[in-house]
C-alpha cells in the first residue's frame, strides 16, 4: 500500500517507485523460492541446500519495474554433483525452478 500511495503522489520521482517495486518483486521471489525449496526438500526427504541462482532480467534487473511490468527470470545452477533425496542435482533444481515459476 505504501508504494501505491507514493505512486499516487506526483512529487515522488518515478525512479524511486520503480526501485521500490523492483525491491518488492525481489523479496517476493526470494520468499517464494524458500517456500518452493522447503516443500520440495520435505517431499524428497533431503536437507541438502540448493544451489539455484535466480537472475532478474529486463526491468527487474535494471530496477526499473513499474506497476504494469512482468518479470523475466533465468534460473542457473552450478556444477552440483550432490544428490537430493533420490534425485540428482539437475532434476532437483529443474523441479525447484518449475515450482517457483508456478508460484
Amino acid at each position: 500500500m505504501r508504494i501505491c500511495a507514493r505512486n499516487a503522489d506526483a512529487s515522488t520521482p518515478i525512479q524511486e517507485i520503480n526501485r521500490e517495486l523492483a525491491a518488492l518483486a525481489e523479496a517476493i521471489v526470494e520468499s517464494c523460492l524458500a517456500f518452493a525449496y522447503d516443500d520440495l526438500a520435505a517431499r524428497q526427504q533431503t536437507e541438502t541446500p540448493h544451489s539455484l541462482i535466480v537472475l532478474g532480467l529486463g526491468k527487474l534487473g535494471g530496477k526499473e519495474l513499474n506497476v504494469s511490468s512482468d518479470i523475466d527470470l533465468i534460473y542457473l545452477i552450478g556444477d552440483d554433483s550432490r544428490s537430493y533425496g533420490n534425485l540428482d542435482a539437475l532434476r532437483f533444481h529443474t523441479m525447484l525452478a518449475e515450482r517457483l515459476t508456478r508460484i
